[in-house]
């Protein structure tokens, strides 16, 4: 979704990768997130380059990240220096940020950026609410560490915060006026806070306002509340974390704005808001609690923005949801509410959304 993330997030964690990986990318173009000198929307999707080495891929708000050889590029909006570049001058092709090939993980959300490098966590970017980690609201042009430590292993960003896992506990930082930091509270927090005792999580997602995260193969949310992204078949926010049924085999999780989808056995299940169509539910009704989407229990990646769905099944990209500015790549601005099959190739592997605009890496 904002992985993402990101609204504002998405990232897209690793996949089973061959030797060949091409970076494509559609939707919103305007800030230059899609890697073109004219910084023009496009409806379906547009390889980026000519490189054929990316494994890991993020979208912000109007950024994008990703890596190779674990050197990490960014390219789109810089205003609040999110690109980390030292400069706020925006970019509409990747660039390089310094030489440092040991990257590992990272995430963008609304403005700033998250890396993980070497075990150490690195933050950039728009720094209100803390939303960098750094005991601080002052924004930063070029990557920071967040304290000392070197086990950190996978990040999330939502709008305005974050959410980690370091040595399988659970982290967060940032904007907390709706409880989404999870630490029973609505204070922000400019450092990095630890939620629970518990050293089994596994996988983490933010949205606009709330969270989802997995523990011990069970579902997990707390946040704001409003449209029912909690998954709690009600509408009462949570500050601190809330299992979502008795289950213990998801695998896969991604946040919109205010919606959710996760993955369970290969079967595919969305909740939330639903304007759109983005719950997939060939409706427009939202959900408080997770329904099945179809019977395929192929699913695996999944990735949101603010109102667009993604989705793979062996290997076969699906969109759903928002279509304006062709987030949906389906060649127009049509909002779908069921999946639909993006061209015909079977080699998409990493996916990742935010806002209205999406990528995705081919193999």
């Amino acid at each position: 979704m904002m992985l993402a993330r990101r609204m504002m997030l998405g990232s897209a964690g690793r996949g089973g990768l061959g030797p060949i990986s091409q970076l494509f990318n559609w939707g919103l173009g305007t800030s230059g997130q899609l890697d073109n000198s004219l910084a023009v929307s496009r409806s379906s999707p547009v390889q980026v380059g000519s490189e054929i080495d990316w494994d890991f891929i993020a979208s912000g708000a109007t950024h994008a990240m990703g890596l190779r050889g674990g050197a990490l590029f960014v390219w789109g909006a810089n205003a609040s220096g999110q690109l980390g570049l030292n400069d706020t001058v925006d970019r509409s092709s990747p660039v390089q940020v310094g030489a440092a090939t040991d990257y590992e993980w990272i995430a963008a959300g609304n403005s700033f950026s998250y890396a993980i490098r070497g075990g150490a966590l690195y933050s950039w970017g728009l720094n209100n609410q803390g939303r960098l980690g750094l005991g601080d609201i002052v924004a930063r042009s070029s990557p920071v560490q967040v304290g000392a430590a070197t086990d950190w292993e996978k990040i999330a960003a939502g709008a305005s915060f974050a959410i980690a896992i370091r040595g399988g506990a659970l982290y967060t930082m940032g904007n907390n006026g709706n409880g989404q930091l999870g630490d029973n509270s609505t204070a922000n927090r400019s450092s990095p806070v630890q939620i629970g005792a518990a050293t089994d999580w596994t996988h983490v997602a933010g949205g606009s306002a709330f969270c989802v995260a997995i523990r011990g193969g069970g579902l997990y949310a707390w946040g704001n509340a409003a449209d029912g992204p909690l998954g709690q078949n009600n509408t009462t926010s949570r500050s601190s974390p809330v299992q979502i049924g008795a289950s213990t085999d998801w695998t896969a999780i991604a946040c919109g704005t205010s919606w959710a989808l996760a993955v369970r056995a290969g079967l595919l299940y969305s909740w939330g808001l639903n304007t759109t169509g983005q719950l997939g539910q060939a409706d427009v009704v939202s959900r408080s609690s997770p329904v099945q989407v179809g019977a395929a229990s192929d699913w695996s990646a999944l990735a949101c923005g603010n109102s667009l769905a993604l989705g793979t099944r062996s290997g076969q990209l699906f969109t759903w949801g928002q279509g304006s500015n062709g987030g949906s790549g389906h060649g127009d601005t049509v909002n779908r509410s069921s999946p639909v099959q993006v061209g015909a190739s079977a080699d998409w592997n990493l996916i990742a959304a935010s806002g209205t605009h999406a990528m995705g890496t081919r193999i």
